[in-house]
């Protein structure tokens, strides 16, 4: 599942859920959570294991990493 879709979700489980308190549960900021999902900065290894250690493995983060480089890539 994409990071999108897993929040999508998330999001409608739980009113009480946002990309900020995500954020902070992974550990990082709002602002580079919010760069990691818009695409303008490719995720780090930590930043790609907190997410899957919090999503338990339901993010695909070998998806992410492979299409941040591919984009890379053609830039």
């Amino acid at each position: 599942m994409d990071l999108d879709e897993y929040l999508f979700y998330e999001k409608k489980k739980s009113k009480d859920f946002s990309d900020n308190k995500f954020a902070q549960k992974l550990g990082y900021s709002k602002s580079y959570f919010s760069r990691v999902l818009t695409k303008k900065i490719t995720p780090g290894a930590h930043f790609l294991y907190a997410l899957d250690k919090l999503t338990e493995g339901k993010v695909d983060v070998l998806k992410m990493l492979r299409e941040a480089y591919i984009e890379k890539d053609k830039g």
